[in-house]
């Protein structure tokens, strides 16, 4: 575990190849939870980083963010992946720019594993997320998968904007579908999201990106999971350019499927 500040981190030109393992990251690896109560500052430029599961563009996880670019990426795993981090709990996050990536989880197995062109799973009940750009990024996976995020979790989501990506969950529609209703979902900011109370999502942008799979397809989320707990939707854009393709059930321009 690293705890404390980095500021004014640069990577550039990093190769990480590490097919078989898990927690990786360009440059914090196995195992690396980063707690960084201070500002936190890191520019990931030209970078692939391949692993089995737990696999970040910077780190297996992080805490909190005050700035973060990732330009030029390629993110590889069996099963979870994030363009920045797969996992990304405790702590806000502001100021992040994700451009020209790409994103893939190869399983074929229908798991609970989450795909994201910024965070594989983000978010905790109490955590922010503000002033976020996704440009140009493919994200492909075979459960839950997200421009952003696969999963989210945060409590508070503002000022979001996803241009120009594609994200895609290949799986054929089963014949006999999972139980777990949130399994499968696609959508362009967050394949699934799970409200807290008071959670909100607003000011966020959708242009210029497709969006497509088998179940809880949506333009903006896939599904909006958790019947407990309702999520305020204000001031959300998705244009008419973004295009929806569902091969089984459940698809909408904002919302795929879910409990409002």
């Amino acid at each position: 575990q690293i705890q404390g500040s980095f500021n004014n981190v640069t990577g550039e030109n990093i190769t990480i190849n590490a097919q078989l393992a898990i927690n990786i990251g360009s440059l914090f690896g196995a195992q690396a939870y980063i707690v960084a109560p201070g500002p936190s500052s890191v520019t990931l430029k030209h970078i692939s980083v391949t692993g089995n599961d737990g696999v970040g563009g910077l780190a297996q996880q992080v805490a909190s963010l005050t700035s973060a670019t990732v330009e030029d990426y390629k993110v590889t795993a069996v099963y979870t992946a994030g363009g920045l981090t797969s996992y990304a709990y405790a702590g806000d996050k502001e100021n992040i720019t994700a451009r020209d990536g790409v994103v893939t989880s190869t399983t074929t197995s229908i798991v609970t594993r989450y795909t994201g062109g910024v965070f594989g799973s983000m978010g905790y009940s109490n955590t922010k997320l503000n002033n976020v750009l996704v440009e140009n990024v493919q994200v492909t996976g075979n459960n839950m998968v997200g421009g952003l995020a696969g999963e989210c979790y945060s409590r508070n989501l503002d000022n979001i904007q996803i241009i120009g990506c594609t994200v895609t969950n290949p799986t054929p529609m089963p014949t006999n579908p999972p139980a777990q209703e949130q399994y499968l979902s696609v959508g362009a900011l967050a394949g699934i999201n799970t409200p807290r109370d008071n959670h909100t999502v607003q000011n966020v942008t959708v242009r210029d990106t497709k969006v497509s799979g088998p179940r809880n397809v949506g333009g903006l989320i896939g599904m909006n999971y958790n019947p407990s707990s309702s999520v305020l939707f204000q001031n959300i854009y998705v244009a008419e350019d973004v295009v929806v393709n569902c091969t089984g059930e459940n698809a909408g321009g904002i919302l795929g499927r879910g409990y409002l």
